[in-house]
């Protein structure tokens, strides 16, 4: 089964609790609807009830002045016909009011009609007809209000029994809904959380173990679904690369490990054994030979020079391998020696050499090697390809970088870019700077015609390294 991202794992569980609380917020809703709708029928059948009994009262006062019109005498007409208008306009106000009129008979509401023209205050009265005209529709009236009175009290008794109902319902839901919720919120935020510390932890025992120097690059994720499946890929490919790195680091030790063996050894037991056959030759110069003492004399003068040039060249060879100054007096003197004598002669190019003396202090073992390697590497490439007439080296630090330059006038790359540049010597400095975290480029030089070399590599505050005067002042071939 496809896991899901971490991200949709987040958002699970508050989007299911808001789906599940918008259910709850539209059944509240319904459930109000419908008291709001009960509790309109209760209020209109009170506003048909109050219509009706004001309708019966006026109809009862209007015959009531109907009688008193025709037995009272004729001081009083004014006044009766005033209550008489009065009266009329409250009863048909209220008897044909629509509410009142909806919920009537048909043929009582063709006679509540009927009653409008008379009793309005633009027919002439005539109490005999008014009182003729009504005397059928209040009885009417009176039970059409008895029985709308009985309506509204069914109303009341039904809307207070479904109110009682409809609240409790809300409320059982309401906390069945929230404790659901409650329920989904911590089984979905306890899968999510157990699901990503699983996958975090996975993470974390890759690291430790690279940490650890235990380096087994972890097979990357098939399927790249979320972040954490990009940081593990990404962690995947950085100890694929970090064990191909150390693992060149370590045969290019190995191979300095070797070559400081083989100077020692050369030193130890080559030099001494040439030494002492050359101490032997000197001591053939005092013996006293008879007639060929002038040829065995030259054979032993021979003999002194081959020993020594002998000496001279497993000398170089030694240096070669491994310089002990390098060692001893450090990557300036290694650097000063190696120029002194592989750039001489009139037609060497001249050379100038600035070496910070903080520089030195920032420095490995590993690294001051490998800097010098490619230093050496690219002085070779400059004697054989550049047909320069001057080249400069400077080593110096700018904040927490090291940065060793070589800039020569000669030809330059000729067109081609740094991305065209495969020699041998080239690659052999690109796969040094690998091995010590550093960075190499090439560029134009800063003299009008040439190349730059530049070797870009971190490094870690140190002690700043002892001055000396030679590094006071560039050291110059001429």
């Amino acid at each position: 089964m496809r896991k899901l991202p971490f991200s949709y794992q987040f958002a699970l569980a508050p989007a299911l609790i808001i789906v599940m609380l918008s259910a709850l917020i539209g059944f509240a809703f319904y459930q109000l609807a419908i008291i709001r709708h009960e509790n309109e029928v209760v209020r209109q059948w009170i506003r048909i009830t109050d219509r009706l009994h004001l309708a019966l009262d006026a109809g009862r006062r209007i015959v009531d002045i109907a009688n008193d019109m025709t037995s009272a005498s004729r001081a009083k007409p004014e006044q009766l016909r005033t209550s008489f208008a009065e009266q009329a306009e409250v009863f048909t106000g209220n008897a044909l009011y629509p509410e009142v009129l909806y919920r009537l008979p048909a043929a009582t509401r063709h006679e509540l009609e009927a009653t409008r023209v008379p009793l309005s205050g633009t027919h002439p009265m005539d109490p005999a007809s008014v009182k003729a005209l009504l005397a059928p529709l209040l009885p009417q009236i009176e039970a059409l209000y008895n029985a709308a009175w009985s309506e509204k009290r069914r109303a009341y008794a039904g809307y207070y029994r479904n109110l009682t109902t409809i609240l409790s319902d809300v409320l059982t839901v309401s906390l069945s809904t929230l404790i659901a919720c409650v329920v989904t919120a911590l089984l979905l935020s306890g899968w999510s959380l157990r699901s990503i510390k699983k996958r975090m932890r996975a993470l974390a025992a890759h690291a430790r173990s690279i940490c650890d120097g235990e380096l087994v690059a972890a097979p990357p994720p098939s399927d790249i679904r979320d972040e954490l499946d990009q940081l593990a890929q990404c962690l995947s490919r950085m100890t694929q690369r970090l064990i191909h790195v150390v693992s060149v680091e370590k045969v290019i030790q190995g191979a300095e490990d070797e070559r400081r063996r083989i100077a020692m050894d050369m030193h130890d037991q080559v030099l001494a054994d040439l030494t002492a056959l050359l101490r032997k030759t000197e001591r053939l110069e005092h013996l006293d030979y008879a007639a060929d003492s002038i040829a065995t004399g030259n054979q032993i003068a021979e003999l002194k020079t081959g020993i020594g040039e002998a000496i001279h060249s497993i000398r170089q060879v030694i240096e070669d391998l491994h310089p002990q100054a390098l060692d001893i007096l450090g990557l300036e003197a290694a650097l000063r020696s190696f120029l002194e004598y592989h750039v001489k002669g009139a037609h060497s190019p001249h050379y100038t050499l600035q070496f910070d003396p903080i520089a030195e202090g920032h420095l490995a073992q590993t690294q001051r090697v490998n800097v010098f390697r490619m230093l050496i590497e690219a002085v070779h490439n400059v004697l054989r390809h550049a047909q320069c007439t001057q080249f400069e080296i400077s080593v110096h630090t700018s904040g927490n970088t090291l940065i060793a330059r070589l800039d020569d006038n000669g030809i330059g790359m000729q067109g081609k870019t740094e991305a065209g540049v495969h020699g041998h010597g080239l690659i052999n400095i690109r796969e040094r700077a690998k091995t010590i975290g550093a960075k190499v480029g090439w560029s134009a030089s800063r003299f009008a015609s040439g190349t730059c070399v530049e070797i870009r590599l971190p490094i870690a505050e140190a002690a700043p390294a002892q001055v000396s005067w030679s590094t006071l002042c560039p050291t110059s071939s001429r």
